[in-house]
């Protein structure tokens, strides 16, 4: 799989089935609810935990997976504990490597955003949001979208199926950027999973 591969590449949900637990496909997991999802909270890289609700999402996709080979998870925390829980329950039906951390599949660095509310920026930053603006310190589409296609290239290349737990930004950019739609609006659920292919 290329740059370009990834770029094209489409996601769609994850239909269960005897034909998709055959599949070889790389997924991708959004994690768990967090604590500042919860609040309704920008996260960028910050590091707030899953809540119980969180945990008990990353259960739960578990019934969901077909075989996986290896793990690979974003660094920050919510992804981190998400792929552990996952790793954990699969590890006992599959013997799996230990889970991997790669730390440029973490979420885009929302900035000055970070850890406040819509309200909270609309209030310091009115009419940003709306006009699709962001601030100084926000990384920018080019960065992030170089950042996250080396990471998975890195991850994926020449590997085994494999399951990648990360952050709403990085697959629904994903998406934007394989159906030229422009700026992401984030629609993918925590802990949902799609399919690369």
């Amino acid at each position: 799989m290329t740059h370009r591969n990834l770029v094209a590449a489409r996601f769609a949900p994850l239909l269960v089935g005897a034909a998709d637990t055959e599949a070889a496909d790389h997924l991708l997991i959004r994690h768990g609810q967090s604590e500042w999802n919860r609040d309704g909270r920008w996260q960028g890289q910050a590091n707030p935990p899953l809540t119980e609700l969180g945990a008990q999402q990353a259960a739960a996709v578990v019934a969901c997976l077909p075989p996986v080979v290896r793990i690979v998870s974003s660094d920050l925390e919510r992804a981190h504990r998400t792929a552990e829980i996952i790793h954990k329950l699969v590890d006992k039906s599959q013997s799996l490597p230990q889970l991997e951390l790669h730390k440029d599949l973490r979420e885009r660095d929302a900035g000055p955003w970070s850890g406040l509310t819509k309200a909270e920026i609309e209030l310091s930053w009115p009419g940003m949001l709306k006009a699709g603006e962001r601030p100084p310190g926000f990384e920018t589409d080019d960065h992030f979208r170089q950042r996250i296609l080396s990471a998975l290239s890195d991850v994926l290349l020449d590997q085994p199926p494999t399951l990648v737990v990360a952050h709403g930004g990085l697959i629904s950019n994903l998406e934007a950027w394989s159906n030229r739609r422009g700026r992401a609006h984030s629609t993918t659920s925590a802990a949902s999973i799609c399919r690369l292919i």
